[in-house]
């Protein structure tokens, strides 16, 4: 197959590629034939830690890499799992030698550390770690930080080569400058996508850093922001956001709570706007009129609602109804609306199936409107035993 393939190469390296999540596919894959064994890179993505694996410790994993330097220079993402109880916490990546680790990881670009159950106290690292931390972050093109506390906002300026930033729940030290040495801070870091899940107070410091003049990262070229936040406090910092990343091409905003016009977001700046996604109940569908865009002519956004809720039927057809008065006015190339009737859980399968011919009568406004026939999509999420 491989001196004479029946398809091209870039079709199996598109699938592949779409596999990315399925390790288990991804290993058959790569026992069919040596073309997808390097296309699966099965590999190439580590999850290390107690919750993912209680069989083997932190040395074991050290001696499979020193064992065997083909499979290390293959590692090309590294995801350090852990909990942290204050009563009882999970000291092993506390007591970790991460800098035996980074040194045989060659090809390492993207560093998660996601911790459960608890905030990581970032200067209860050791000092050995925390310097082997940040000694490899210049190599990283993804970072992502879940549940860690009292952490430098100055460490960020050391990711030279950084394009991907997720900060989901940390919370940030006092002091800017704090356990990171900031005097080789380099400058002009192109972020290119970035996924906030934040508290009101830590959002507005991380804006502030990141839309500051003398700040190392332009976000000027920002393609997709994501922002997870309870909070209308939160709506000022994420308007600043926006303003500063004009070409901006996929907006996501979760847990959206836009109630009254003192909370509007103004997108008409946003000329490269394609993708509003929000997350939101349904009684927040009203919310949407407190949007600002630009002229329908100028304006070619898809719409995607992912609305929560445990109402009756008769209840989501008259919400939706509501909805249909602001929608139909809106600037939309296509709105899609996903409809759960559930709450989801780490896990849980599900599968979206078609329901408009139930829901769209309740929206007679927006599937008349002239132009495209598929411009309303409502679909349904149900658990999948």
């Amino acid at each position: 197959m491989k001196d004479d393939p029946v398809f091209p190469p870039e079709l199996f390296a598109i699938i592949i590629g779409a596999l990315a999540g399925d390790l288990e596919t991804l290993r058959s894959c790569a026992l069919v034939s040596s073309t997808f064994y390097g296309l699966a890179r099965v590999f190439s993505h580590l999850r290390v830690g107690p919750l993912v694996d209680r069989e083997h410790d932190f040395p074991q994993f050290y001696a499979l890499l020193e064992g065997s330097p083909p499979f290390a220079a293959r590692v090309e993402s590294l995801r350090l799992c852990a909990k942290w109880q204050w009563q009882n916490p999970d000291r092993w990546i506390t007591d970790a030698d991460l800098s035996r680790c980074f040194s045989l990881l060659t090809s390492l670009t993207r560093l998660c550390i996601a911790v459960d159950d608890g905030y990581l106290p970032w200067p209860r690292l050791s000092h050995t770690n925390r310097h082997s931390i940040q000694a490899i972050l210049p190599t990283l093109t993804c970072l992502e930080l879940k549940t860690v506390c009292e952490l430098p906002l100055a460490l960020l300026s050391h990711c030279s080569s950084l394009r991907s930033l997720t900060l989901d729940n940390v919370i940030f030290a006092d002091s800017l400058g704090a356990v990171a040495d900031t005097d080789s801070c380099c400058s002009s870091i192109h972020l290119r996508y970035i996924v906030l899940r934040a508290h009101a107070t830590d959002l507005v410091r991380f804006v502030d850093w990141v839309t500051d003049p003398e700040s190392p990262f332009d976000i000027s070229g920002l393609r997709s922001l994501e922002c997870t936040t309870n909070d209308q406090r939160s709506h000022p910092p994420i308007q600043r956001l926006l303003n500063a990343s004009l070409g901006l091409q996929s907006l996501c905003i979760k847990n959206h709570s836009l109630t009254d016009n003192l909370h509007e977001l103004d997108l008409r700046q946003l000329a490269h706007l394609r993708t509003l996604a929000l997350d939101i109940g349904l009684d927040g569908l009203l919310s949407l009129r407190n949007f600002l865009f630009l002229p329908p002519q100028q304006s070619h956004i898809a719409l995607l609602l992912d609305v929560r809720t445990q109402d009756e039927r008769t209840d989501i057809m008259q919400n939706l109804a509501d909805a249909d008065h602001i929608l139909c006015r809106l600037p939309f190339e296509t709105v899609t609306v996903i409809v759960r009737t559930w709450y989801s859980k780490a896990g849980r399968k599900e599968k979206l199936i078609d329901v408009c011919d139930e829901f769209v009568p309740a929206m007679p406004l927006l599937a008349s409107k002239p132009g495209r026939t598929d411009r309303l999509r409502i679909l349904e999420s149900i658990l999948v035993q």
